[in-house]
């Protein structure tokens, strides 16, 4: 099949020429709302919206944009043009069998992408205002950012399919819970036997909904949903219950969200004909055979309960089950549509997918059963029957925005998460929970709301010095990972103040010693004649610690950035910063705030490669980072307090 891409060449008619003078306009991007819900909105409260009329011009491959309004004061809102549709198939056929075929070969192969791709934001209008009276532009931002262009919030759904054999539940006979019901019922007729299948469920879902109406404990004060789960664990290890799915899914609020697992079970259209000396063979369709979850979760205005649209289709091969496409297999199909309420964080079971089964064995005494003709005493045929039912747990978790309630969907601390060894790709690393460190006593303090609350938006919600805090945090990290043995020494290097190159490894007999007050110190010279500046220390050979390490990194970094060095400490310490400049750089994109420094942040690391056989030059950046690190608190109260007293 011939294949082409039409690109479309579009000519906007609108001019900028017929903007006033003393008007300016600017791009608004849009994170959630569409634009065009954004444009018919603010049409509807009278703002002047300007929209666009495709007209076929002469050449093919060009369109013009006629605009449908002229641009005002104070406000004109402007919508960017569409483009337009092109497919790499030449032609696309509307027959409703190839469209059939169409769609199912896009499922498992590739899609037409019929639309064309550009860089610019699809999302986004074009705000033109007076910049003499902005006070219109700013309130209609406002407005936008805070009250239209609002994210919907997620919502996280567990679910549990489990298969039961319904007489095991007699076999055990499950105890019911009772509890305080409230304003559901004030007897226990709300509670069936549970030593059946649906009187199981029943007892569940009405923990369920009494946890929605009634709250979340019961008189003993034990929480209903833990209760739940001590029962679901019973059925678990007490049966024969056999576990078919637990997939979960995160969907935003009022989207619907589909969790399929299973097969797709070929089978043939029409019959084989024979028409002469040919054999026509018919088609192939591919029906689905599995468990399929669809959902429609929707959350109420306080946050406390999700209403829910549910659909639990379990599809299965009945009878012997073959290899050849031209069979038409039995498929016994067990469905269950409903709509439900109940409470955040609480399960609830969708059950009555009843199925019979029936299976047949023999028992045999060994050896004896293959005696002729006595042998059949020796043996018997046994049949059973089987009611099995399943049953799904679906439970949904509403996620909060705030990224410290964020867990449900962020991965357990674990190593699994981490990659290492790779070869062609970066490594990696997860934060885990005790990488983060507990700053309430800044994060929550009275001089940092004090300091907001005057600064407003120049600061935001950040704390100045914070990143100092990241770093450190980062370099303990680096520090837990081994990584500074990937480092060669040798390949560490430094110019001195006569621009002689000089190996780091040809300094360690001046600090490697046993008297941690006497070593080296390197002072980074920031003066130079020449064109490209090269980093220049000048190197005290026989430094002696004069008040502490400490006291002197601070006396001796207030001129110019230093570093000391007296033991091996030190010496894994320079390493392990160079290993963090690098980790700096490829995660230029990371975000150095409390905000967004949490659990489950994955953070790229170098490639050991490239450490080991890199030569490293110690830098500006370095030494700088060097007195950070190890002197952070000290360095993050002086920033702290210099922002804060510009504001006093």
């Amino acid at each position: 099949m011939l294949k082409k891409i039409t690109i479309l060449f579009f000519y906007i008619s609108f001019s900028f020429s017929s903007l006033p003078d003393d008007m300016t306009c600017d791009v608004l991007k849009l994170s959630y709302i569409k634009s065009d819900q954004l444009l018919g909105l603010l049409k509807s409260m009278g703002y002047n919206v300007i929209e666009f009329e495709a007209i076929n011009s002469e050449n093919f491959s060009d369109m013009t944009f006629e605009p449908n309004a002229d641009i005002i004061k104070p406000l004109s809102i402007i919508k960017f043009p569409n483009s337009e549709i092109s497919y790499l198939q030449s032609y696309i056929n509307t027959d409703e069998e190839d469209v059939e075929m169409s769609s199912f070969n896009s499922y498992i192969g590739s899609s037409p992408f019929p639309h064309l791709t550009s860089g610019d934001p699809l999302q986004r209008v074009l705000v033109c205002y007076d910049y003499n009276n902005v006070e219109p532009y700013i309130n209609l931002i406002e407005y936008v950012k805070n009250k239209l262009d609002v994210g919907a919030k997620q919502i996280m759904v567990d679910a549990l399919v489990i298969e039961i054999n319904s007489s095991d539940l007699k076999e055990i006979g499950l105890n019911k819970i009772e509890y305080s019901q409230g304003r559901i019922n004030s007897d226990n007729s709300m509670y069936p036997d549970s030593s059946s299948a649906g009187g199981f469920i029943d007892m569940i879902n009405n923990l369920s909904i009494g946890a929605s109406y009634s709250g979340l404990y019961t008189k003993e004060g034990k929480q209903i949903n833990d209760l739940i789960d001590l029962e679901i664990n019973a059925l678990l290890q007490n049966t024969s219950a056999e576990i078919l799915s637990k997939p979960s899914v995160l969907v935003l609020d009022g989207r619907q969200a589909r969790i399929q697992v299973g097969e797709q079970i070929p089978i043939s259209k029409f019959p084989v004909t024979n028409t002469g000396s040919e054999f026509e063979i018919p088609d192939v369709e591919y029906l689905p055979v599995g468990i399929t979850l669809n959902l429609r979760p929707r959350i109420s205005d306080d946050n406390r309960q999700i209403t829910m649209q549910v659909e639990t289709i379990i599809t299965e091969t009945a009878g012997e089950e073959t290899s050849s496409i031209l069979s038409a297999p039995t498929i016994s199909n067990r469905k269950v549509e409903s709509f439900v309420r109940i409470a955040n964080n609480t399960p609830f079971i969708v059950g009555g997918l009843i199925s019979n089964k029936k299976s047949d064995g023999i028992k045999k005494f060994p050896l004896l059963h293959k005696i002729p003709v006595i042998g059949n005493l020796f043996k018997s045929t046994a049949n059973r029957k089987e009611k099995r039912e399943v049953i799904v747990v679906i439970t949904p978790h509403i996620i909060e925005d705030d990224y410290k309630k964020f867990s449900k969907v962020i991965p357990q601390d674990s190593d699994f998460f981490n990659s290492s060894g790779n070869k062609l790709f970066s490594n990696s690393y997860r934060l885990e929970e005790s990488d983060i460190w507990d700053l309430k006593f800044i994060t929550d303090s009275d001089v940092v709301k004090e300091l907001r609350s005057k600064a407003g938006d120049q600061i935001g919600n950040s704390i100045p010095g914070e990143e100092l805090f990241i770093n450190k945090m980062l370099y303990e990290i680096v520090e837990k990972t081994n990584y500074f043995s990937y480092v060669n020494p040798e390949n560490i290097v430094l110019f001195e103040s006569d621009g002689s190159l000089v190996r780091f490894s040809d300094l360690d007999n001046l600090y490697l010693n046993e008297n941690d007050d006497k070593g080296i110190a390197l002072f980074l010279e920031t003066s130079s004649n020449e064109t490209f500046d090269r980093p220049r220390f000048r190197i005290d050979r026989n430094y002696n610690i004069k008040d502490s390490y400490k006291e002197d990194m601070r006396l001796l970094n207030t001129s110019s950035p230093t570093f000391i060095l007296t033991n091996s400490k030190h010496r894994k310490a320079l390493i392990e910063i160079l290993i963090l400049k690098y980790l700096l750089e490829i995660n230029e994109s990371l975000e150095l705030s409390f905000n967004t420094f949490k659990r489950g942040l994955e953070i790229r690391f170098p490639n050991p490669s490239i450490l080991e056989n890199n030569p490293q030059l110690l830098d500006k950046e370095m030494t700088e980072m060097i007195y950070q690190i190890s002197d952070y608190y000290y360095i993050f109260e002086k920033t702290f307090n210099k922002v804060n007293n510009n504001y006093k």
